[in-house]
């Protein structure tokens, strides 16, 4: 939990990828590396580094709340971001960075194969 006036440090995304490397390349242990960077805890390291031999996005709040075009995305669009990464984060968390309301994403998750059939029966 956070502190009372807590400042975090934030990194870009060509940081944390540098990061990623620098490790992956064997230069050092995960807090060598960290200590080099002046990452405040080598365990944040370790996360990104899963993240990134998972496939996964470093900042899950981009995919949310964006388009790739900077646009804002549909509420479909939300829902699917939405659903993908469900297994890898707290859906609470995912559905209130997104804006959207649980009731409408549990709505839309139920209706899926209904819409599924009607898409096919119209094509």
């Amino acid at each position: 939990m956070a502190k009372k006036g807590q400042v975090f440090k934030q990194y870009t995304e060509d940081f944390k990828l540098a990061a990623v490397k620098a490790y992956l390349e064997g230069e050092a242990s995960y807090k060598a590396v960290a200590e080099k960077l002046e990452i405040r805890n080598c365990t944040q390291l370790k996360a990104w580094v899963r993240k990134w031999q998972h496939g996964e996005v470093f900042d899950f709040r981009k995919a949310v709340s964006k388009s790739g075009k900077g646009g804002t995305l549909s509420p479909q669009d939300n829902y699917q971001v939405i659903e993908e990464l469900r297994d890898h984060y707290d859906v609470a968390r995912l559905l209130a960075i997104a804006g959207v309301p649980r009731a409408s994403y549990y709505k839309w998750r139920a209706t899926r194969s209904l819409r599924a059939e009607r898409q096919t029966r119209d094509h």
